[in-house]
Order: C-alpha cells, then structure tokens, then sequence
C-alpha cells in the first residue's frame, strides 16, 4: 500500500474527557501536599524508538508555585513519573509571580530548576531548564529553554530578552499563536525572529487548544513541532492516571539526556503526540509508526483480488491509515458559511485550497483560521471584481496560493478564449498591483504556501 501522510490519526487507549482542574481552597493558594499526592503507581505509554533514536516523551511547559503554579516542582517531577514521562522543563513566567510579592518563594528565577533537577535526579526523569517570556499580543508568549541563568531574561522588552536566551544557546519556542483571542496571527515580530533564527519551534497543542495553522508554519520555516500542557494546577485534575495522557512532545534524541534533547530539537527532531492526533515530519512519523507495527500476510484472495493481512500493534497507538492523502480543493460558491462550518466541524485529515475563492474578508479569514489556502485566479484581472480584489489585498500572504484553473477562467482582455497555465503570470502581476510588498516577497510566499500544501 503507498502511504502518504504527515498526520497520523491515533488514539490512546486510556483516554476519556476531560475533566476540569481541581479548584484551590480559599486562603491556600500553596496547598500543603501529603503522600496522597507521591503515588508508587508509574503509566507506561509504549511510543517506541525509531532506528538511530530513542523516543523522549516530554513536557516543555509546566508551572510551579515559583510563578503562578499551585504545586512545588518536585510535585511536577512526581506527576511526571507517574504518567510515564522521560523529561519536563519547568517553565516559570518572568514577568508574573505572585508568591514572590507574597514572601513564599525567593525572587531567583532559577530556584524552581534547581529544585525540579534534585528530585529528577532522585527520581529518573530528565530536567530542561527554562522560563516563560510572557507578553500580550503581538509579541505573545515563548518559552527558553537550556538556559544557564533565567535572571538575564527579566528585561522590559521581549525581544531583548529572547536575545539574552539565544546569547546562551537556547531554544525558543512560540507558546499557543492562538492565545488570548484564538486568532492564530503571525506577526512581524515573530517573521523578523523566525528569519533571525531565533524562534526555533512552536507550540502547537497547549492543553486543550489546537492551533493547526500553525502546522504549515513549522513545515515552511523548518521549525521544530511542539506541545505542552500548561499546567498550573494538580495535573491530575485534567490528565493523568486513569486519564488521558497530557499533551506529549516526542523528542527523538541520540541517547537519553538533556544534552540528547537540546541536540535534537534544535536538529527539528520532534512530533508532537495528544488525544487522536500525532503531528511531525513525515519521515519520522514513517518511522515510528514502521516501529509500531508488525505486517504478516494472512490470506490472499485471487478470485476477489482482495489480500487479508494480520496487523500487531506493538504500541499503545492506534493508527488510522489514509490510503493515497491529498490535498482537498474546495469548490464553493455561495456557500461559504455553510462549508467552513462543516469544516469546523469535521475536521479533515489534511487541508487544502479554497478554489477560485469569490467571498468576503470575513469568510475567507474562517477558512484561513481552519488552515486552508485562498485561491488567487484570472478573476482578479477584471476591475469590476472590486470585492474579490480587496480580499486578495487584505489577506496575509501566508493564506494565498495562486492558480490557473486552465481551460477555464479566462483572463480579462482574454473572453472568449480557453485559459493557458502560462497566464498565472499576467494573474501574478495584478496581485502585485493590489499588494503593498515588494514582487520578489510576493513571489517567494506564494512560492513557500504552494510546497508546502502539495510536499514538493
């Protein structure tokens, strides 16, 4: 069978809803926890290793009582054993924390590691050190990780403080693009780090949200794919034992340790694993799913030319295969509304291009939102499509892809005559018209938004 597939549908077989986080008792924002808490009782998730690597699950986004947490970090390293994890990275905001105001904790923003490492160490589950740079919109939040002091991060400006993490080799990685407002943006502040090098990854799953825009964002600007929990509370509240399994960053490393982890993430070795959905590289989903299962052929049909094969599943993953995954190309017309509300609703296994798109701003923005292309066709060559041209104009160029739609559309000055592939160029130059960038930028977008929806 071919296979082409950079989703791979899973389900774990513990998972259940999810439960709400258990509420803190008035007056004790730091609650006192008891051996009830420190269970013997360890999950064992079977995700196995690939040939050349072995396969790290991990958390790169937990807080403690060290910032706006309710647990001590050696309770995060505890819950992490419990639930079958290898590494966490305690991950404390800079800017907001509270119980430092309070006198509970001490104000080094290196104190949570240090604790987090020693139980660790006692307990054998691996320690990123890292802090949170948390800022409203645009900037956003991003986690350092591999730092070697968190002090040097607490700056006013962001942006300065994302320099001072890269100045001691960290990873950065992008926390939820879709938080507060669920408008999944990229700014020109993360272009301009993204070009620099300095954002190396982002999180595309953070706790229950989604963001599957960004998805397409890792995949054109080599960027590793990511995951985390967020936790704040008691992570057994929401996952954990007899739950499902937190959100998992799957690092793919050359041998267990922290310097294994920094090496393969900034190599973009990662997928990222939760609920129904496994998101990466194609090779390395490829390889870890050829490491899942065992193929024997059971039985062959001639008659019926049907062949039955016996299929073992050595992990605790549940795959779904997809046969031959394209792009979907969506035909709408008038019924916009209606399409990107099924769309919402049944999400696809893989996106694609809203084909001769003719809708409002509005309407486009939902597909968008949803990780869909906007076709970008003849018809804007013709003046009288005012609205179709403003669209075009106003959409971020990461949402366009440009199309022929040969034989048919013909161009204005054109009526009347089959359309030819070779007249995406006279559509290219209108497009240039309506836009402020400069030809070469545009180009190169439409150029990175095509490659990357058909993988060539």
């Amino acid at each position: 069978m071919k296979m082409k597939k950079l989703l791979i549908p899973l389900f774990l077989c513990c998972a259940v809803a999810l439960q709400a986080q258990p509420e803190v008792r008035p007056g004790n924002e730091t609650p006192e926890f008891t051996d009830h808490f420190y269970t013997h009782t360890r999950d064992l998730i079977r995700v196995p290793d690939i040939p050349g690597y072995t396969t790290l699950k991990c958390d790169f986004h937990i807080h403690s009582a060290y910032s706006d947490g309710s647990v001590w970090p050696d309770v995060r390293v505890n819950e992490a054993w419990n639930e079958g994890l290898d590494a966490i990275a305690i991950t404390e905001h800079i800017e907001y924390r509270p119980r430092v105001k309070e006198g509970l904790v001490c104000g080094d923003q290196n104190q949570s590691y240090k604790i987090a490492a020693e139980a660790g160490e006692r307990m054998g589950i691996l320690v990123v050190p890292g802090a949170e740079i948390t800022r409203q919109k645009p900037f956003g939040h991003m986690n350092a990780f591999f730092l070697t002091d968190a002090n040097a991060l607490d700056t006013d400006d962001p942006v300065q403080a994302v320099e001072n993490a890269v100045k001691q080799g960290a990873f950065i990685m992008w926390n939820h693009p879709g938080w507060p407002d669920r408008q999944v943006t990229m700014y020109d502040v993360h272009r301009k780090l993204i070009d620099e090098g300095k954002i190396h990854g982002i999180e595309l799953i953070n706790g229950p949200e989604y963001h599957p825009k960004a998805i397409a964002w890792c995949k054109e600007n080599r960027l590793a794919y990511m995951c985390g929990s967020d936790a704040h509370q008691l992570i057994t509240g929401k996952y954990g034992l007899s739950r499902m399994p937190r959100p998992m960053t799957l690092v793919f490393a050359k041998e267990r340790s922290v310097g294994g982890i920094k090496e393969a993430l900034f190599a973009r070795r990662s997928a990222v694993m939760f609920h129904d959905l496994l998101i990466g590289p194609a090779d390395l989903l490829r390889a870890l799913m050829d490491a899942s299962l065992d193929y024997r052929r059971f039985a062959r049909d001639d008659k019926n030319k049907t062949t039955t094969y016996d299929v073992t599943n050595n992990s605790d993953i549940s795959y779904k295969v997809i046969i031959d995954e394209l792009p979907v190309i969506l035909h709408s017309r008038r019924t916009h509304d209606k399409l990107a509300m099924h769309l919402k609703r049944h999400a696809l296994p893989r996106t694609g291009v809203v084909h001769g798109f003719s809708g409002s701003v509005q309407q486009a923005e939902r597909f968008v939102q949803l990780g869909y292309k906007i076709g970008v066709g003849g018809t804007i060559t013709y003046p009288r499509a005012s609205k179709t041209r403003d669209v075009m104009a106003q959409l971020p160029l990461e949402a366009l892809l440009l199309e022929t739609d040969a034989p048919d559309m013909p161009l204005n000055g054109f009526q009347g005559q089959p359309n030819r592939p070779e007249q995406v160029v006279r559509v290219f130059d209108v497009l240039c018209e309506l836009r402020p960038e400069p030809a070469d930028v545009i180009a190169d977008a439409l150029y990175r938004n095509t490659t990357a929806l058909f993988d060539f």
